[in-house]
């Protein structure tokens, strides 16, 4: 089967937009001297809620902000801010093709390579079993953006850089890791049938709030946990990281001490080996995520960070 078109993109009103909504310019003093003189963003507002491959000039940018300004404040606030930062664009060009051009340049010439000798794409979904569900990938370098992201139905997803100690970029992942991570998320939501729509998706999620009420947002943190093992499997599978790197990629954070993420990988051999029991990622996620309910006591180091369960219910 004919897989996607893909692409591999700079856009600088890209980069303008993450300046904007995030007011970070990542130390760099010739777009960072915009800042004060950058109006606010509405906080509902993300660069990952446009198709950035149908905006080529600041035109449609604001057009593009506007289409999505109807019956919403703050898209409508968003597309004055737009009109009225062009001359700060122009300004924000300046430092931006001397300060973030090069570093990401060099990083999509780094992924096209990878991408063709480690073919992390087909890698992902033979691993998960399901059809990658767009005719086109576009992967964005995209300095200002400060993790990975993607675009909910676009087919699109976005990496960002980390300041090294000498003040240059250094892109935040490497494309099998980057691939695994943000098509792991297209995959599980957007390639039928989506994860959300499982029959027991509503029952889990139920148990999950009430066993683990501290956690917040468990429809989005139980697919990251997944997003995680995915990349890191990928990546293994690949050649792109050793597989004793693997847990060293897990972030901080308030999920750092659930369990899930160590089930996912406990299990992932039985889960490549029995394609009848899960046919797809789906499957043996909710499955996994079960297994994390019906486990005993979280460990001390949980209980300190407020992960406390209460006693696990007989309900599979």
């Amino acid at each position: 089967m004919r897989g996607p078109e893909v692409s591999f993109r700079l856009n600088t009103l890209l980069d303008f937009f993450y300046l904007l909504a995030s007011r970070d310019p990542r130390g760099f003093e010739g777009v960072g001297r915009l800042l004060e003189r950058l109006p606010e963003c509405p906080a509902d507002v993300a660069p990952e809620l446009f198709a950035w491959k149908d905006i080529e000039d600041y035109p449609d940018l604001v057009r593009a902000a506007g289409t999505e300004s109807q019956g919403n404040e703050a898209w409508r606030c968003l597309a004055q801010i737009l009109r009225d930062s062009e001359p700060l664009y122009q300004e924000f060009l300046v430092g931006w093709r001397k300060e973030l051009e090069p570093a990401a340049r060099h990083a999509l010439e780094r992924w096209r390579e990878d991408f063709c000798s480690r073919q992390p794409l087909d890698c992902i979904q033979r691993l998960l079993r399901k059809p990658y569900p767009y005719e086109a990938l576009t992967i964005y370098s995209a300095p200002l953006n400060p993790t990975m992201s993607y675009s909910p139905g676009h087919g699109e997803i976005f990496c960002g850089s980390r300041n090294r100690a000498d003040g240059s970029l250094a892109v935040n992942a490497g494309i099998a890791l980057f691939i695994g991570h943000e098509v792991c998320h297209i995959l599980l939501e957007e390639s039928a049938p989506p994860f959300s729509n499982h029959p027991r998706f509503a029952q889990l999620m139920r148990r999950w709030q009430q066993e683990y009420p501290t956690l917040e947002c468990p429809w989005s943190g139980i697919p990251e946990e997944c997003c995680h093992v995915v990349m890191n499997r990928v990546a293994a599978d690949t050649g792109e990281m050793a597989a004793a790197e693997m847990r060293k990629m897990m972030p901080a954070g308030p999920w750092a001490d659930c369990p899930l993420y160590d089930v996912l990988q406990r299990r992932w051999h039985d889960f490549q080996e029995n394609a009848c029991r899960w046919p797809t990622i789906n499957e043996f996620l909710i499955d996994c995520a079960f297994e994390c309910l019906s486990m005993g006591e979280p460990s001390e180091r949980a209980d300190n960070n407020g992960l406390h369960r209460r006693n696990p219910s007989s309900e599979v």
